[in-house]
């Protein structure tokens, strides 16, 4: 699953709303903690305060959010470039130790003769 903190953020908060308008900031950011997908709740950790309200924790998901947007947008990019290059032809490296035999290239008559 791939769930964005933002996304999640308000739907937790539009549920909120409709089951508890008053539910206190203490509660909310605890539902919010509990939730969260693991890879979103390392970056939120390091980040989080234990006392932010709800407005410190949307900003706090919308900059995760951005930043992982940021971060897969490089990473696509990346691959993108290593795949274009990739595609870039490359001369082959000589090789003595193998004969490749050209088309047109008549067989050695000399060598066959001495033997």
């Amino acid at each position: 699953m791939n769930e964005d903190i933002k996304s999640y953020f308000f739907e937790l908060l539009a549920l909120q709303q409709e089951l508890d308008p008053k539910m206190s900031d203490e509660s909310f950011r605890s539902h919010f903690k509990k939730g969260l997908l693991p890879s979103l709740a390392e970056t939120s950790y390091m980040f989080a305060t234990p006392s932010m309200r709800k407005t410190e924790i949307k900003n706090l998901a919308l900059k995760i959010s951005e930043v992982k947007k940021l971060t897969l947008i490089n990473n696509i990019s990346t691959r993108q470039c290593i795949f274009n290059d990739s595609k870039v032809s490359v001369p082959k490296i000589h090789q003595p130790w193998r004969s490749e035999k050209r088309v047109n290239e008549k067989p050695n008559t000399q060598w066959t003769a001495q033997n």
